[in-house]
């Protein structure tokens, strides 16, 4: 006999936890830009600090998903579209087969998020 009301659903739908996660590694690869930098890569300081804004509202927004709230589906999926964009040019501006594929795995990251946050599940579970 609790006096707290009963929640109505603690069932986060499988796409929207499985987007989060893709979207933290996302974020994660685009921060790893920093450490790229710093060792050498021959990357400019306007990529980076692109890249860097990328990651934490890629993370940002992961946290929002994972907490089912209200429009973190619509933000992760602005995120997604412009990581995919950075990544894009990443593919074809990359002097070294590494710089393409970490631009490849990122579009694929990003292509994996938006086609997941689009599923109908994810909507529902998006207050």
């Amino acid at each position: 006999m609790s006096t707290f009301p009963a929640p109505t659903s603690l069932a986060r739908p499988v796409s929207v936890t499985v987007a989060t996660a893709l979207l933290v590694l996302d974020g994660l690869c685009n921060l790893a830009s920093i450490g790229a930098f710093l060792s050498g890569a021959p990357i400019p300081v306007a990529v980076v600090a692109i890249q860097v804004v990328l990651g934490v509202a890629a993370i940002v927004a992961a946290v929002g998903l994972w907490g089912l709230r209200s429009g973190a589906a619509a933000l992760a999926t602005v995120v997604a579209v412009l990581i995919l964009l950075v990544s894009g040019v990443q593919i074809l501006s990359a002097t070294s087969a590494t710089g393409k594929g970490v631009g490849a795995f990122g579009l694929l990251l990003s292509l994996a998020v938006i086609a997941l946050v689009a599923l109908p599940g994810a909507r529902r579970a998006d207050g």
